[in-house]
């Protein structure tokens, strides 16, 4: 890696770091499991709410084992993702769209519902990508990052910095500099968004930010 990149990449990591430090003073990272596992069934964001993939984002993050309370055939798209990253299951055959953007069939969802599911998904999945040190995994990532900083606006994500790193990651990497120019700002929106309720990132997306440091560490081994 060149030291440029290295340095754009620990900068993003202290300025992640700077901003969920006191968001997270509260959230159980270093505890026992049954104090853990408390927090993941009880957590709610400030505004009370809980999305489907939470739990198994939160059980990832904290390092919990739990099952699914649902069948994966019943679950969208990044929730399965986010329950094969906690459960450390092998990516499902046919789950990811093979171009473009991740769903397989994106035109039935709303834009808004199709944003959050597609930049949740994408978080996941480069996940799995960086567990497995899999190179087909992570172009099929870069190249569908690339469709979304086209594609898709992130001001229809509401307002959670989700796949923040793989954009990043785009930007620090790629040889072609309107691309890095367009994913960094796609990740600089992404950032902004999440401040915007309350001058720093709510409670959610602090702990996406703290899964996103982890992933932009990993990926420059």
């Amino acid at each position: 890696m060149m030291p440029k990149a290295r340095h754009e990449r620990t900068r993003w990591i202290s300025h992640f770091e700077s901003l969920i430090r006191e968001v997270l003073g509260g959230v159980p990272l270093d505890a026992d499991e049954s104090t853990k596992v408390a927090y993941i069934e009880g957590f709610r964001d400030e505004f009370g709410n809980r999305r489907a993939s939470d739990r198994a984002f939160l059980c990832h993050l904290l390092g919990v084992e739990l099952q699914p309370e649902r069948d994966a055939s019943s679950m969208a798209l990044d929730e399965r993702l986010w329950w094969c990253v906690a459960r450390r299951e092998p990516l499902p055959t046919g789950l990811i769209a093979p171009t473009d953007g991740l769903l397989p069939n994106p035109d039935e969802l709303a834009i808004e519902y199709r944003t959050m599911i597609e930049l949740c998904a994408m978080h996941a999945f480069w996940s799995i990508a960086l567990r497995h040190s899999d190179d087909s995994l992570r172009t099929r990532a870069m190249e569908a990052a690339g469709w979304h900083a086209s594609e898709l606006q992130p001001d229809n994500a509401i307002n959670r910095p989700w796949g923040i790193a793989v954009y990043l990651e785009l930007a620090i990497r790629t040889d072609d500099d309107e691309l890095a120019m367009v994913t960094d700002m796609y990740a600089q929106t992404l950032l902004h968004n999440a401040c915007i309720n309350f001058g720093r990132p709510d409670l959610l997306s602090a702990l996406i930010l703290k899964n996103a440091i982890w992933q932009l560490r990993v990926g420059d081994q």
